[in-house]
């Protein structure tokens, strides 16, 4: 509210919040104008592009003017945001944030004790050919049987059948007990999650009730649920699929190898980062299975998990009582712990500023980083190339460019 706001500004001179947060108070609500700062620190400015709250903001910036008296440092691990391999879509991406910024890129030289070591699984674990295409057949089926029952129970809400349609990643990629798991415990806690952000949100926002639908639909789901189990387990097809999956059970072992060589440093831990937040809590309790005595956590990100319960997940990682970690791709911005010496990438990533990022997770010398999907080397080459061209001079952007840029945007162009 703005008698919130005018009370902090008068109290303190640092403010830190999410992009959201300040576009609302700054664009949308006028709380602040941006020129009542000294300076905008925007972290993980490799956003600040199309809609993102960031882009919209240093709009705003410069297209009043207001950057005469207002300075901007922009920090990444990486300005490349997507899958590129030439040298000239590299140099593309970096011209294209320096301008977004009007501001100049450095490349600091910093360099690790020891780099990573890379490492890959082995050979000849992916379904392929009949088998796999047998799954994706199944799993729809499947999926499709789900959502029929759910609506047999009155259940209305798009978001339950996307959450139910994400099940059969979980059949296909971790097995036949995962997917169990998933059905039973998580589309209902997704939901409820879901609810409980929305209605925070609500709350905060002052806006009316939206989201009575998925309120509504909670008991009914319930049941559903139930309903659809009953019909899943006596599923004949369904009762052939491996109890755990091929990729699952290589996973389960590479981890079990990596700590039982490190068992005397109890301070050894590590991180799974996977793509889909429906994989997060299935494969982490069939990681407790073996992994017990190390203790086994999953978090996931706003939607899929409620605050408390990812927040105590993250404090049990970070304060050493957990010592594996399963959590969304959302964690490569975020988790810092100084004793992870071991990333796991279950998923396939897309970009190079994951690769960066989620190998720079593991902070111990000779981390060890293993791809399940993608190729080391190849990922390495671009992260070379796109250090490459944050270092080169002559790939910025001039700065006359620059301040023709930030002059376009003062009129409108």
């Amino acid at each position: 509210q703005q008698a919130q706001w005018t009370d902090c500004g008068g109290r303190y001179r640092v403010f830190v919040g999410t992009a959201d947060v300040f576009k609302r108070a700054f664009l949308e609500k006028g709380y602040f104008c941006l020129d009542d700062f000294a300076l905008l620190v925007f972290d993980e400015c490799h956003h600040a592009k199309g809609k993102h709250a960031f882009a919209e903001i240093l709009s705003k910036l410069h297209r009043n003017g207001q950057s005469m008296q207002t300075r901007v440092l922009g920090m990444t691990a990486s300005f490349a945001y997507g899958r590129f391999s030439e040298m000239e879509q590299f140099a593309k991406e970096r011209v294209a944030l320096e301008s977004m910024m009007c501001a100049k890129l450095h490349a600091p030289d910093v360099k690790r004790p020891a780099p990573p070591v890379y490492t890959s699984p082995p050979e000849g674990w992916r379904l392929s050919g009949p088998e796999g295409t047998h799954l994706d057949g199944m799993a729809a089926r499947l999926c499709s049987l789900i959502w029929n029952e759910a609506e047999r129970c009155g259940v209305q809400c798009k978001e339950v059948e996307r959450a139910v349609t994400q099940l059969g990643v979980v059949l296909k990629e971790l097995g036949r007990e995962a997917f169990l798991h998933a059905l039973t415990h998580g589309v209902l806690a997704q939901m409820e999650a879901q609810l409980d952000d929305w209605e925070k949100m609500e709350a905060m926002k002052g806006v009316p009730e939206k989201h009575a639908t998925l309120r509504k639909d909670i008991e009914p789901l319930r049941r559903g649920l139930a309903a659809a189990l009953g019909a899943v387990t006596d599923d004949a097809e369904f009762a052939s699929v491996p109890t755990q999956s091929s990729k699952a059970r290589i996973v389960s072992e590479m981890l079990q190898d990596r700590f039982n060589k490190n068992r005397s440093n109890l301070r050894f831990c590590g991180i799974v980062f996977v793509e889909e937040k429906v994989h997060a809590v299935p494969l982490s309790r069939l990681l407790e299975k073996e992994l017990s005595h190390v203790g086994v956590v999953a978090a996931m990100g706003t939607g899929s998990m409620k605050e408390e319960d990812r927040n105590m997940a993250f404090d049990a990682f970070e304060q050493g009582k957990k010592r594996l970690l399963v959590c969304t791709t959302r964690a490569e911005e975020g988790v810092d712990v100084t004793a992870c010496a071991l990333v796991l990438r279950f998923s396939e990533f897309k970009t190079t500023k994951s690769h960066k990022q989620g190998g720079g997770r593991a902070r111990q010398p000779n981390a060890e980083i293993i791809y399940m999907e993608n190729d080391p080397e190849q990922e390495r080459l671009c992260e070379e190339r796109t250090d490459m061209v944050a270092r080169d001079s002559d790939l910025g952007v001039p700065a006359e460019d620059l301040s023709n840029a930030a002059r376009d945007l003062r009129s409108g162009r």
